[in-house]
């Protein structure tokens, strides 16, 4: 019993040295605990159906993204909160969240909206970074965050008017990229054949609004995009076909393909399915309203994930491939959903909201 105990306070001692090397630099940005990274438990699976905090409770996230090469490597934005004044940020981690550092800190009007990793090189990173009054709106990093630079050639930005809202990366070659713009106005659809260097509006005048895109992972050529409608391009964008309209009201936030090639889309106005067979769509909303304000979808292992961010029923839900009725995920009472990601590494689910959470699927 004697030698246990002793075990338990070296053992706190460890990580209380390790806890006391998080603190911030000369530029107030946290900085990234070394110990903990190089030598302590950096387990980032999580605990199968309990939602873990990772950090950042102060921060509105609206977009994360882990490292597909390395799950500690998680990156977070936060948004403009006009009623609060507070400014967005991007933030970084290293040891699975338990430390953030600070890499860009936006202006008033920023958002960073979007966050997409090279998968074939993840010091590549895209970030869309736009927002009412925003001068800056697309932004690139060739070492993991550390520098960056703007890649709008080619863009048209009318003034505190339009903003870049997502980016998409061709996982077939990275070097082609897509990216969508969106305001108080109209936005529109632009493609870069060469890493963000250039873009070229590939709308075609019908294709504006742009909130999501999503590339068929079985025919490098077709991609989805949504507006208030969905079109569909086999031909990496040189022609759109509609597929009309899900008779509801919103622009769509969100598209998953599902292995028959059917359609989910997220709405302002729930969850919608389209049959590739007859040609239609129809709502899945049971169980989470089709008042409800549907954020992301995720498809993970013959389930889909939603991300439901507005009263009566906000949360994280997920419904079988064969199922009708959602149901939630683990507990209620964040404040705030703005984005949900996955990651294969870990198996697990990340929420962006009031803060960056963590749930494992196994």
């Amino acid at each position: 019993m004697g030698k246990s105990i002793k075990f338990l306070f070296l053992l706190s001692i460890f990580w209380s040295s390790c806890d006391n090397k998080d603190s911030e630099d000369s530029n107030g940005r946290a900085s990234i605990d070394s110990c903990y990274a190089d030598t302590c438990d950096t387990n980032c699976r999580g605990i199968p159906g309990q939602w873990q905090f990772l950090g950042l409770k102060e921060e509105n996230i609206i977009s994360v993204a882990i490292d597909p090469s390395d799950e500690r490597i998680i990156y977070a934005g936060s948004g403009f909160d006009f009623s609060g004044g507070s400014i967005a940020k991007l933030f970084k981690s290293i040891n699975c969240g338990k430390t953030w550092d600070t890499l860009l800190v936006g202006s008033f009007g920023w958002n960073f909206n979007d966050i997409e990793i090279d998968p074939t090189n993840t010091n590549t990173l895209y970030i869309a970074s736009g927002g009412y009054g925003s001068s800056t709106h697309l932004l690139k990093s060739l070492d993991g965050g550390q520098t960056w630079a703007e890649k709008t050639t080619g863009m048209t930005f009318p003034v505190g008017e339009t903003w870049v809202y997502n980016i998409t990366i061709n996982p077939r070659n990275t070097s082609e990229l897509y990216a969508g713009t969106t305001g108080w106005g109209r936005g529109d659809f632009y493609k870069s054949t060469n890493g963000g260097e250039t873009w070229m509006d590939i709308g075609a005048d019908t294709i504006n609004n742009t909130l999501s895109i999503t590339f068929d992972d079985d025919d490098p050529n077709t991609l989805y995009v949504g507006t208030y409608n969905v079109y569909k391009s086999t031909e990496n964008g040189e022609s759109w076909t509609s597929l009309g309209d899900a008779n509801a009201w919103g622009l769509i936030q969100d598209i998953v393909i599902l292995p028959n090639k059917d359609l989910l889309i997220a709405k302002w106005s729930g969850v919608y399915r389209y049959s590739s067979q007859h040609k239609t769509w129809f709502s899945i909303s049971g169980g989470i309203s089709d008042s409800a304000f549907v954020r992301r979808l995720i498809l993970v292992h013959e389930k889909v994930y939603a991300l439901v961010g507005r009263i009566p029923y906000p949360g994280i839900y997920s419904q079988s491939l064969t199922g009708t009725v959602w149901t939630q995920v683990g507990t209620t009472g964040f404040n705030g959903y703005g984005d949900l990601q996955y990651s294969a590494k870990t198996n697990a689910l990340y929420l962006g909201g009031s803060g960056v959470y963590r749930i494992s699927l196994e």
